[in-house]
């Protein structure tokens, strides 16, 4: 049985991407914001796992903020707000015996003005030896 990281994109165009997790996995997202707007990316990960997410832009104007979801109301826990790299342990509730999994999401914005940013998520198996 294997287990997958959905990173769904939801910009004007999206794209659903599923990845392995028995070994690392990441992937690259490029992507344009203006002042005032976000583009939210979601996957899927178990607790346990170690995952990290770095966004670079021309005008160091891109952050993001990283949240799990909590519960079935919809609510979110905030990792990390207004990052440029974020670097940890998933936090429960995630897979388990009865399939529980982690949401996450990724919200970019831009600082000032447009930002073009590229975004690496990179996540790895539960014990994390670089």
């Amino acid at each position: 049985m294997n287990k997958y990281i959905l990173l769904l994109t939801l910009t004007i165009n999206y794209s659903l991407v599923a990845i392995p997790t028995y070994a690392a996995s990441s992937n690259i997202i490029e992507g344009e914001i203006l002042h005032g707007t976000t583009s939210r990316h979601f996957l899927k990960a178990g607790a346990g796992q170690w995952m990290e997410v770095q966004v670079s832009s021309i005008r160091n104007n891109a952050v993001f903020d990283l949240a799990i979801y909590k519960n079935r109301s919809g609510k979110f826990l905030t990792l990390k707000n207004k990052a440029k790299s974020w670097y940890g342990k998933l936090p429960s509730p995630g897979w388990s015996k009865n399939r529980k999994s982690n949401v996450v999401k990724i919200t970019l914005r831009s600082t000032r003005g447009y930002a073009s940013y590229t975004m690496m998520v990179k996540i790895k198996s539960y014990d994390w030896k670089d």
